[in-house]
């Protein structure tokens, strides 16, 4: 549950992306690939990923995130 919980907030924000979410419990792994990160470097790419998932953070049902934020070219060029 929580991950598609997670999953549908993060497409508010990044509605372009492609999004893949793992883990379980409180203990997730997200790799999400968007054009929005263009430009922007990976501290400011953890923040808009942050802003989104703050309230599941504060409540405790998100503890700990791993990140994977990728531009397009950077996932193709992989």
């Amino acid at each position: 549950m929580l991950p598609e919980k997670v999953k549908q907030l993060l497409l508010q924000k990044f509605n372009d992306a492609t999004i893949n979410i793992t883990g379980e419990g409180c203990d997730f792994s997200i790799k999400i690939i968007s054009n929005i990160f263009v430009g922007l470097r990976a501290v400011k790419r953890q923040q808009l990923v942050y802003n989104c998932l703050d309230n599941l953070i504060k409540t405790g049902e998100l503890h700990a995130v791993t990140m994977n934020l990728l531009t397009v070219d950077e996932a193709n060029n992989k």
